[in-house]
């Protein structure tokens, strides 16, 4: 073997290590997302940092999601209409100017825990401030809902018509979510584990479980 054969041997060797270290390095490198007080979320193949602990606060837009766990009032009003008073409110106003996706565990919303003892014009205040944020696109969820949208290995696919999901069910039976024809809220929170609920046209919901569907961010579709 002459020495040009052997240096072709040696440079192929070491570009096919190479190559090999690169698809392992992919394999255990984990997606990350960014969360603000509460309970750490966990989610299958995702690495979680905590925004308080977060030492190089320009590297923020490197984290695929926020979540918010704990949001104060005033925390809420900032957000609303976009004014930074911290870090945290700040964070979520460069995620959101950046099309990223952000989250807000519902139980760490301050003002409903004063929903049954507040004055009840007084507390539509922090309602209309949630609703604002809503319409920003950030996200008001629970835990199980968040863990169940990123956890998911296997992908359903995007039903944005009716017929659609005929034409994906034509050669078997439709299953509703439930055969009530009227959904209370109790019913409803028997299917914040679904991130589609699926219902006979007929079927009626009250206001309060709409509340329920649209804080758990659960679609209704009507087949």
């Amino acid at each position: 073997m002459d020495i040009e054969m052997l240096t072709n041997e040696v440079v192929n060797r070491l570009l096919d290590q190479i190559q090999i270290q690169k698809k392992e390095s992919m394999y255990d490198e984990k997606k990350r997302f960014l969360q603000s007080g509460g309970d750490i979320i966990s989610i299958l193949d995702y690495t979680p940092s905590a925004l308080e602990h977060l030492d190089d606060i320009k590297n923020i837009l490197t984290y695929e999601f926020l979540v918010i766990g704990e949001l104060s009032m005033d925390e809420l009003a900032a957000v609303a209409n976009g004014v930074s008073m911290n870090n945290k409110s700040d964070v979520i106003r460069r995620f959101l100017l950046n099309g990223k996706k952000v989250y807000i565990i519902k139980d760490g919303l301050e003002h409903r825990s004063y929903k049954d003892i507040a004055e009840p014009t007084y507390f539509t205040v922090f309602e209309d401030y949630e609703k604002k944020i809503l319409q920003y696109g950030i996200q008001v969820i629970s835990p199980m809902a968040l863990e169940k949208i990123y956890s998911s290995k296997t992908v359903s696919p995007v039903i944005s018509d009716i017929n659609d999901y005929k034409n994906c069910n034509e050669s078997s039976s439709i299953h509703y979510s439930t055969d009530k024809k009227l959904i209370t809220q109790e019913t409803a929170l028997k299917m914040t584990n679904e991130t589609t609920v699926f219902l006979k046209p007929s079927t009626i919901i009250t206001p309060s479980a709409s509340d329920v569907f649209r804080e758990n961010n659960i679609n209704i579709e009507y087949v």
